[in-house]
Order: C-alpha cells, then sequence, then structure tokens
C-alpha cells in the first residue's frame, strides 16, 4: 500500500467518532448472540483454535483465521511443554504456572477481541450489509471499523490479514503484556531468555512433494523479542507469507489441519518423535491439553491501543515478501535430539 493511503488511513482512526452507539433491538440481539457463542469458543486452546478453522472453511476469504489457527496451535504446544517431558525439572512449579497463565492470557485475549469481529462478518454477509459500527459494543478498536468497512468494499484479503496482525498484537501489547506486574519480573525474563535464544518457533506442518510418504516436514519462523509490538506484527506478517504465499505449504498444512484435529501433543504432527502417553517410552512426552491443565476464567478490559504514537504500527500495511528461508525441519529435529539425550540421561 502506499504511505498516502495509509496516512490516509490513520487519520480516519484518529478521527474516529467515541460517540457512544444507539443500537435496536434487532442489534441488541446480535450483539447478544456473538457475546455467547465467543464465551461458549473461549473456554481453552482446544475451543479457540478449533473455532478459528471451522470459521475459516466457512469463509475462506477471511486469511486470518486460518493464520490464527495455526499460530494458536502453536500456542497450545507451548502450554503442554510446560507439563511435558523436560521444562518440569528445569522450572520451579510457580514459574510453569505463571508462564502457562501468561500463554492462556495471551491466545484467551486475542480469541476474546478477534472472534467476534468474525462472527460481526458472518452476520453482515447474511444480512447482507455491513454492521462494522457495531464493533465497539465488543471493545474492540476503532481502527477495526475503519478496516473491516474498507474490506466490505474492496475485498482485499492480505489488507484485511495485516489489518488484523496490527490490531490484535496492539491490543494484546496494551491490555496485557504492558501491565505485567512485578512480582512477575522473574519468571519474565526467564521468557525472554528463552525468547531471544529463539527455542520458540512456529510451526507448520507441510508435505514436500518428492516425500509424500514420509512424516511431515515443517515451515515456519524463529520469534525473538517478544515483548516488542513491532516484532511480533513482523512476524506475523512472515507466517502470514509462507503459509498463504507457498502454495505447497498452504495446501498440506490446511490438510494436516482438517485431518488432525488439534489436541495440543506435538504428537499430532510428529507421532514418531512424540507421545501423548507418558509410558516411558523413547519418544519425548508431549501431554494432550485437556490432561495437562485445566480451564481458566479471565476479566477482560477494552483499552483501545490507538494513539498518535501507537498509528505507527499500521506502516505495516507498506511492504509485505515472502522470507526466503522458511524450513525449519532441521531446527525442530536437533530441540528433539537434545530433548531425547536428556530424557536417556536422566533415566
Amino acid at each position: 500500500m502506499h504511505k498516502a493511503e495509509i496516512e490516509k488511513i490513520k487519520k480516519l482512526i484518529l478521527n474516529k467518532s467515541h460517540t457512544p452507539l444507539a443500537i435496536l433491538p434487532n442489534e441488541k440481539l446480535i450483539i447478544e448472540e456473538i457475546n455467547s457463542e465467543t464465551k461458549r469458543r473461549n473456554t481453552n486452546n482446544i475451543t479457540r483454535t478449533k473455532a478459528y478453522l471451522d470459521f475459516y472453511q466457512r469463509y475462506p476469504k477471511i486469511h486470518w483465521s486460518f493464520l490464527a489457527h495455526m499460530v494458536s496451535r502453536n500456542g497450545g504446544y507451548r502450554m503442554t511443554d510446560l507439563k511435558g517431558e523436560i521444562l518440569p525439572s528445569l522450572l520451579e512449579a510457580e514459574e510453569i504456572q505463571n508462564f502457562f497463565l501468561f500463554l492462556e492470557k495471551a491466545n484467551a485475549f486475542i480469541f476474546q477481541d478477534a472472534y467476534p469481529q468474525l462472527l460481526l462478518y458472518k452476520k453482515s454477509v447474511e444480512k447482507k450489509k455491513p454492521l462494522f459500527h457495531l464493533l465497539p459494543a465488543f471493545g474492540v478498536s476503532n481502527a477495526m471499523s475503519v478496516f473491516w468497512e474498507r474490506f466490505w468494499r474492496n475485498g482485499n484479503k492480505e489488507e484485511m490479514t495485516l489489518a488484523l496482525i496490527i490490531n490484535e498484537q496492539s491490543m494484546l501489547q496494551t491490555r496485557l503484556i504492558a501491565k505485567i506486574k512485578d512480582d512477575y519480573f522473574y519468571e519474565k525474563m526467564l521468557f525472554f531468555l528463552q525468547d531471544r535464544l529463539e527455542l520458540t518457533t512456529v510451526f507448520f506442518p507441510y508435505k514436500k512433494k518428492n516425500k509424500s510418504r514420509s512424516p511431515y516436514s515443517l515451515a515456519g519462523t524463529g520469534i525473538s523479542y517478544f515483548e516488542n509490538p513491532q516484532n511480533r506484527i513482523d512476524i506475523g506478517k512472515k507466517l502470514y507469507c509462507i503459509l498463504f504465499m507457498k502454495d505447497l505449504v498452504y495446501d498440506s498444512s490446511f490438510d494436516f489441519a482438517l485431518k488432525n484435529p488439534h489436541t495440543a501433543s506435538r504428537s499430532d504432527y510428529w507421532p514418531q518423535c512424540y507421545s501423548s502417553k507418558n509410558t516411558g517410552t523413547q519418544k519425548v512426552y508431549s501431554p494432550e491439553l485437556m490432561t495437562a491443565w485445566n480451564d481458566m476464567s479471565h476479566t477482560f478490559s477494552n483499552d483501545d491501543w490507538v494513539r498518535d504514537e501507537t498509528t505507527q504500527f499500521i506502516d505495516a500495511l507498506e511492504t509485505i515478501s515472502m522470507p526466503y528461508q522458511f524450513d525449519v525441519t532441521t531446527k525442530a529435529k536437533l530441540v528433539v535430539n537434545l530433548s531425547s539425550e536428556y530424557k536417556a540421561l536422566s533415566t
């Protein structure tokens, strides 16, 4: 997108009216229905991840929903890693609980903000008219009514995806990351140490054409400097390109998603290396989420991330490009080998 168009969007967002909504009776029913459905699907990482895929299957123009499904799968893997083979022997129980709470809150906060937007788009399609003026009723940033109205007119899937990436990461910064309490400082530093070493990588399982019978290869990218919202936005753009601009990755990742219900065990994609059962085999133990963690309840805020200084994040709309390197299979195998060696030494 040209810089002039981006500046025009910034002005529209900053000048967006903050006057209270005048909600009609039929609109009130829509709001209640969407709130109820969002609460039902925002139970845990499993229900959220499935909700994204269910939506994308019906509305494939919303690329972000499938991207969110695949990224949310990875969020679940990190949650269960905390109860898996290695981390319980390296971290205190309180640290493990705090890490899980951070990951769970981030997953839940994004869903609470994004899923009502998806459902409101669904209602708009059904009623054949835009209903995006209702977005403030769900605590969604003023920025998003501008982008959804543009999408309704121009159908630009890439722009809409980038807008959602920008919005969700900016929202997460304002409502969660910036509010981490001082007593969480030590656990936060441990998380960032892991982050700096890029031991956390977002994986998209895919099949290479010449190895169709072999286990899934993995496309993706490492996550670093997680506390920086601009960096998270750039990572989101990179992941979007990998998933949607490489037909080989998209086709086989979508096929994987349909054939392999998300359990949050890494055995979902590499059953030859991971096991969801801790039975003493040579495989690395990676439990399912429903056996590792109980459901959590959350309190959500409606703080809007839009400020004069934060509109700089919208500059991310200017460019998008495919990363030169996207296969991370070798890196993932190294982590498995290290885990296996650690398991052998500890027993």
